[in-house]
Formats: structure tokens, sequence, C-alpha cells
């Protein structure tokens, strides 16, 4: 095998692997966005040490 097929190969199971990263990363943050909504409409968020407060105002758009 020579060396050009071998760098494009190692260049494109690198961005492979960073396309799953970002893509992963995205779902993850859409689906937290998506519970904080929920448990807001439920009439609590969880702060940064996971204790439950209650919410000031709803969401406007809640089902």
């Amino acid at each position: 095998m020579n060396t050009a097929l071998k760098i494009v190969l190692a260049v494109t199971m690198i961005a492979l692997v960073v396309g799953i990263v970002v893509i992963t990363g995205v779902v993850q943050d859409q689906h937290q966005r998506e519970q904080q909504h929920q448990n807001a409409c439920n009439g609590f968020t969880v702060d940064a040490n996971g204790g439950a407060q209650a919410v000031s105002a709803f969401p406007t758009d809640c089902p």
C-alpha cells in the first residue's frame, strides 16, 4: 500500500471518529434541553447540584 493511500485512510478514519463524537454530543444536548423543558413544565428545575428548585414561571409552550 502506498503512503498517499495510507494518509487518506488515516484522515478519513479521524474524520469519521470526530463526526460521530460531534453528532453524539448534539443529540445528548438536545435531549438535555428537552428534559429541562419538561421539568419546567412540571413545575421545577434541577440546579447544578442536582437539587430541585420550583420554577417562578411556567414555559408558555407546555402541552
